[in-house]
Parts: structure tokens; C-alpha cells; sequence
């Protein structure tokens, strides 16, 4: 049922390629791309919560200063991972947990690059001043 919701994303995966990049390909990016209004809105309303201007923050350094922050902000970093891991089935919520040391690190990477994407299509003006 929760995997009908999700988009169909046209990346090819070798049948030989390793599972935590099948895992990624297949289950993460396109939970990232359903959930992608939800994440922005809660990201969002946690900068004004915090008073973060993204914008002061050079666009070269930006996904690293989200990296940073997600890293760092236990509960902020913990809230957005559950809007993803809510949408796991069981099979692929155990496959996670046990691998959920490098999922986790891919997972803040893919969240930052997308938080930092995401932002710039809002305020576009931050961006080109960067």
C-alpha cells in the first residue's frame, strides 16, 4: 500500500550493483520525492523558528552548513528521518535497521542536498546573491 504512493523515478540500477544502492535507488530517493513538500515545510518553519537565514550562508557552503545543522540538531535531524521512515514497509524498515549506519549517513546527504534544492526553488533570490 505505502509503496503505491510513492513516484516512479526512471533511474537504472545494475542487477549487480551492491543492495544499499538498489536500497537508495529504489526506496529512498523516491520516499524523498513524495515527502518533498512535508520536509521543506517543517525545514522551513524550523529557520524561522531558529532565526536562520540561509541566504547569508555562501550557496557553496550551503549543503554543508545544512549537513552541519542536521548533525547537530538531533531532534530537527530525527522529525525529518521519520517523515521518511514512516513511508517503509516492514521489509524495507528492517532491511534499514540493519543497516542503518550507512543508511543514516546517506540518508543526511540526501536530505541536506535536497533541503538546500528545495530551498533555493522557494527563494530563489538567496540564491543567485550567493
Amino acid at each position: 500500500m505505502v509503496k503505491a504512493l510513492r513516484p516512479q523515478l526512471p533511474i537504472e540500477v545494475p542487477s549487480a550493483e551492491h543492495a544499499l544502492a538498489h536500497f537508495q535507488t529504489n526506496v529512498l530517493r523516491p520516499i524523498l520525492k513524495f515527502q518533498h513538500e512535508v520536509l521543506m515545510q517543517y525545514f522551513e518553519a524550523h529557520l524561522k523558528r531558529t532565526h536562520t537565514d540561509l541566504a547569508k550562508i555562501p550557496l557553496s557552503s550551503r549543503i554543508t552548513y545544512i549537513t552541519q545543522m542536521l548533525n547537530r540538531n538531533q531532534p530537527l535531524k530525527y522529525m525529518l528521518f521519520g517523515m521518511i521512515w514512516g513511508m517503509l514497509t516492514e521489509e524495507e524498515a528492517l532491511f534499514y535497521e540493519q543497516n542503518h549506519q550507512e543508511l543514516n549517513k546517506r540518508l543526511t546527504q540526501f536530505l541536506a542536498k535536497r533541503l538546500c534544492d528545495g530551498w533555493c526553488e522557494s527563494y530563489p533570490e538567496g540564491c543567485l546573491l550567493a
